[in-house]
């Protein structure tokens, strides 16, 4: 099944993820496999996945909704301080989207702390990760048509946000479910 950017629309992509109808369906086992070694249970509160990755990371994350006009450009990003680190998101966003957009930033946490067996082909550490030097957070490699070491890794990281996303709301009732029954 040929599949291009014009396919990954919400709905559809989230679908065809779900069903296991992916070209790309390796990654997608991988990033599910990077996520399982959080120790989170299939079906995981917010809590629970907060607490992991702070495990991982060593120090407090701070969540955070804003709404800053600097994040016009940007749907979340990572802080790194030395005593905590904040990911932000921004307040007008719906829920869902704070959530994923949240995970995306909790994925980078992981790529830059995480233990180096978690990594493998499919899920590329960044040779530039820092592991201790608290600093700004650089903005995303672009995925679109790049085929760059970058775009992979933020490939990469976007997947272990689905993953992540998918345990945190496999317990909550989905819109379909909300809205129509």
């Amino acid at each position: 099944m040929a599949m291009n950017q014009a396919d990954r629309g919400r709905g559809r992509w989230r679908m065809l993820r779900r069903s296991g109808e992916l070209p790309n369906g390796l990654i997608v086992e991988a990033a599910e496999q990077f996520v399982t070694r959080l120790g989170l249970a299939q079906t995981a509160s917010w809590g629970e996945l907060h607490e992991a990755v702070e495990s991982v990371y060593g120090k407090p994350i701070y969540l955070v909704a804003s709404n800053s006009s600097s994040l016009r450009a940007v749907t979340g990003l990572w802080i790194d301080t030395a005593e905590f680190g904040a990911v932000v998101c921004r307040e007008r966003d719906d829920l869902h989207t704070q959530s994923q957009n949240a995970c995306h930033e909790l994925a980078h946490i992981l790529f830059a702390r995480a233990p180096e067996d978690w990594f493998s082909d499919l899920l590329p550490r960044p040779q530039t990760a820092d592991h201790g030097a608290p600093g700004t957070t650089r903005f995303c490699a672009s995925t679109t048509g790049a085929d760059t070491i970058e775009s992979q890794i933020e490939e990469a990281i976007e997947e272990v946000a689905f993953a992540m996303t998918r345990r945190i709301q496999s317990i909550n009732r989905t819109a379909e479910e909300t809205y129509f029954g």
